[in-house]
């Protein structure tokens, strides 16, 4: 699925590290399909959150693709897999259960407490423009931020270049 030459340039500027096992993927769980170009700007909307938040990766983070405002899914193993390779503890959110205002983030298997990111939809804006509604890291109760990223893409690679608040929970 990834295999365009902008992702293929994240790729390469991400550092290797060490990677913890994956949990194991639901069959049961929907895969968000989406065009390679589409996951290179999540990707890049991904590391955004991750860089400016105070958690860094501290925790395990569940993140969840929206494909449209109502479907959402699991990010493809591809997409998981890259981000891994800078944040090991990054895992599907069908591995995890919880959040909403009267509940923790936290993984299935062993009920650690974690976070989740929820982006998407892309919506493109032009061949080297795109907007991303997404939150922050979440980890449940109040104190999420409903947020729309623009991005631009410049030398094939895509880069958040301003954010706004849409909506405060």
């Amino acid at each position: 699925m990834l295999r365009y030459s902008t992702l293929c340039g994240a790729l390469l500027a991400i550092s290797c590290g060490a990677s913890a096992p994956l949990a194991p993927r639901d069959p049961a769980a929907h895969i968000a399909v989406l065009p390679a170009e589409d996951e290179a700007i999540l990707l890049a909307v991904v590391e955004h959150i991750m860089k400016a938040s105070p958690h860094g990766a501290s925790a395990p983070i569940c993140l969840v693709i929206r494909v449209t405002q109502s479907q959402m899914g699991d990010p493809s193993v591809a997409l998981l897999d890259t981000a891994r390779d800078e944040w090991p503890s990054m895992v599907q959110d069908s591995a995890c259960e919880g959040g909403g205002p009267d509940d923790n983030v936290r993984l299935r298997a062993s009920r650690k407490e974690a976070y989740r990111i929820d982006i998407g939809p892309v919506t493109k804006d032009g061949a080297n423009a795109a907007r991303v509604v997404g939150g922050d890291l979440y980890a449940g109760g109040s104190g999420t931020s409903e947020i729309e990223y623009k991005l631009t893409r410049e030398g094939g690679t895509w880069r958040v270049v301003s954010q706004r608040t849409l909506l405060m929970i």
